[in-house]
């Protein structure tokens, strides 16, 4: 089963998270941007990044309720 959104094409927006309460645990919605293509060398890449990005929002859920969604891929940290 794969991710989605694939986690290594989503850039995460600075803006303020939405906070969602589901059974008395707090989410997050985020802005985010899906981003196609190759990649440009995640964490560390120098050179501008020239792909087309498109408007998503992500919900991140807390590390303990995260472990019954399925089989995926969770990422601690996301790149902005």
């Amino acid at each position: 089963m794969a991710d989605e959104p694939p986690l290594a094409e989503v850039a995460v927006r600075r803006s303020a998270p939405v906070e969602r309460v589901e059974d008395g645990v707090v989410e997050l919605d985020v802005e985010a941007a899906l981003v196609r293509g190759k990649p440009r060398g995640w964490p560390y890449g120098a050179e501008k990044d020239s792909r087309v990005a498109e408007a998503i929002t992500l919900r991140l859920v807390p590390y303990h309720r995260w472990g019954n969604r399925g089989p995926a891929t969770m990422r601690v940290w996301l790149r902005s």
